[in-house]
C-alpha cells in the first residue's frame, strides 16, 4: 500500500484533541446526575455519580425575592419558599440551593445564566459574609461557628422568611450561656427565644411578628 493510502492512528489521548466540549459524548448516566457531581469509583470497583460535598465558597446567604447585579462567578445559597423560586431571578432555583452565575460556557460561549445545585445531607460551605462554615443537616443550613476554650460565636442573617437558626456549638453542655446582640441599628443586646436541642445543639425561634428581614443580621456568643 503507498504510503498516501495509510491511515493515521488515534490513541486515547489524542482521540478528542480539539474538538468543542459540546461534540464529546459524555459518559453513561450524565444526563440524569445532579449538577455538582462527578464520577468516583467506588470500593467494590464501580463507577458512580457522587456529589462534591465541600464547596467552594459562597458570598452570602440571599432571599430568593432579592434582585443582584450578577457577575461571573459570583455564588449565593438561597432561602426562601418553594412558590417564590419560579418568579425568582436565580434561574428557578429551589430554597437552601447554592447558586452560580456563569457568562461562559466551556467552549467560551455566552452562557450569562444562574445555575444552581441542591444540597445534600453532609455538604459543607464557606460563607465569606460571615466568616464562618456551614453545613447540610439534610433539612437545613446549621452553621458551625467557632468553638475557642469554652466559647462559640456565630450569626443570625435575617431574609424575611427563615424563623429559626440551629447553632452546632460542641460545648457539651446542657446549660449554655447565651448572648445575642443586634448587628444592625443601635447594636444593643437583645434578648431571642432558644430552645435546647442537645448538649452540642440549640436553635433561636422567632415568631412570625419578629423574623428578621435582610440586613437584621445578630451577633450569637455562647459559652459553657
Amino acid at each position: 500500500m503507498s504510503r498516501q493510502g495509510l491511515i493515521p492512528v488515534t490513541t486515547p489521548g489524542n482521540a478528542h484533541a480539539g474538538l468543542p466540549n459540546r461534540e464529546i459524548h459524555p459518559p453513561r448516566g450524565f444526563d440524569t446526575a445532579a449538577n455538582d457531581t462527578h464520577l468516583d469509583k467506588d470500593i467494590h470497583g464501580y463507577i458512580n455519580w457522587q456529589r462534591i460535598l465541600s464547596q467552594q465558597p459562597v458570598t452570602a446567604f440571599i432571599s430568593l425575592a432579592s434582585t443582584v447585579t450578577p457577575s461571573d462567578g459570583l455564588r449565593y445559597i438561597v432561602t426562601g419558599t418553594t412558590s417564590m423560586a419560579s418568579s425568582s431571578a436565580f434561574g428557578g432555583a429551589a430554597p437552601n440551593s447554592i447558586v452560580e452565575y456563569i457568562t461562559l460556557d466551556p467552549d467560551g460561549n455566552s452562557l450569562n445564566e444562574w445555575n444552581n445545585a441542591p444540597p445534600v445531607a453532609g455538604m459543607s460551605v464557606w460563607v465569606e459574609s460571615e466568616d464562618t462554615w456551614y453545613y447540610w443537616d439534610g433539612t437545613v443550613w446549621k452553621q458551625l461557628g467557632i468553638s475557642v476554650g469554652g466559647t462559640f460565636t456565630g450569626t443570625i442573617t435575617g431574609d424575611g422568611v427563615t424563623d429559626e437558626f440551629t447553632f452546632v456549638h460542641n460545648l457539651n453542655t446542657e446549660i449554655p450561656f447565651i448572648t445575642v446582640r443586634r448587628d444592625f441599628g443601635d447594636n444593643d443586646f437583645v434578648q431571642i427565644n432558644f430552645q435546647y436541642i442537645d448538649a452540642n445543639t440549640v436553635k433561636a425561634v422567632f415568631n412570625s411578628f419578629s423574623i428578621p428581614t435582610i440586613g437584621q443580621n445578630f451577633k450569637v456568643g455562647i459559652k459553657a
